[in-house]
């Protein structure tokens, strides 16, 4: 029993060592910012642990709709400079979003065939209704997908952001 164990241990050890590592899961992290009432803010979408493998992300951003609008409904989220590729924004009603909710989906693609490293990918910019009340709003993160270069899935994660209102916080 004793050499048999020993095969065994000695088999795995080496089919092991033939592994490529474990890949460690993209982070998309949302920003947390702040502004008041009737303000506007520019909410930051960065990404770490990519390898520099990453050509695309795509995720849906739910936000309360009586508090925040769109800054720019007809080009709301841009690339932070020097970043290549574009970004594809629409506002779907497939998924539903929950009640009282809208769902921006924001996806994120490098048709050139090049990658995305670590740091700011892009923002998008809220404006918060003049009449809101003071409080955090947590933002919420669903359909949410990283992919290489041709399109094959990479593990990820998201850390979901959020928008403070407060009175003569800014």
């Amino acid at each position: 029993m004793g050499r048999f164990a020993f095969v065994v241990l000695t088999t795995l050890v080496v089919l092991a060592a033939d592994m490529p590592p474990a890949r460690a899961d993209v982070l998309t992290t949302i920003g947390d910012v702040t502004t008041g009432p009737g303000g506007s803010v520019q909410l930051p979408v960065s990404l770490s642990g990519t390898g520099n493998a990453v050509g695309g992300v795509q995720l849906d951003l739910l936000y309360p709709t009586a508090v925040f609008s769109l800054t720019n409904p007809s080009d709301p989220c841009a690339l932070v400079s020097g970043r290549p590729g574009d970004v594809y924004t629409s506002l779907p009603s497939s998924p539903p979003p929950p009640s009282g909710m809208t769902r921006l989906r924001i996806i994120v693609l490098d048709t050139g065939g090049d990658s995305y490293g670590d740091g700011s990918l892009l923002t998008c910019g809220f404006t918060a209704a003049s009449g809101a009340p003071l409080t955090t709003y947590n933002l919420d993160v669903e359909e949410y997908f990283v992919s290489d270069t041709v399109g094959n899935l990479l593990p990820a994660s998201v850390d979901e952001g959020s928008i403070r209102l407060c009175s003569g916080c800014c």
